[in-house]
């Protein structure tokens, strides 16, 4: 299993493993009805730093980190 940073190409895997659970609507605070562009922007947008899980070049998992807050609390993150 190697665990890097996303890259453009990945998207269409990203979005396999994500779009499913935001359909579901039981976990992210996301529209349940989003457009694979929106679900890609939520997850790949702003201060988000994007990882993918990957087996024998396969992505089966992803998640991104990003700061909860700015100022004091920039050293707190929030992962989804």
């Amino acid at each position: 299993m190697l665990i890097r940073p996303t890259r453009p190409d990945d998207l269409p895997a990203i979005w396999s493993v994500i779009g499913p659970t935001i359909a579901a609507g039981e976990t992210n605070a996301i529209d349940r009805n989003s457009t694979q562009a929106e679900g890609l922007a939520y997850w790949l947008g702003g201060d988000n730093e994007v990882f993918v899980a990957e087996d024998d070049g396969v992505i089966f998992g992803t998640y991104y980190l990003r700061r909860n807050q700015g100022g004091g609390g920039g050293h707190v993150c929030n992962g989804g």
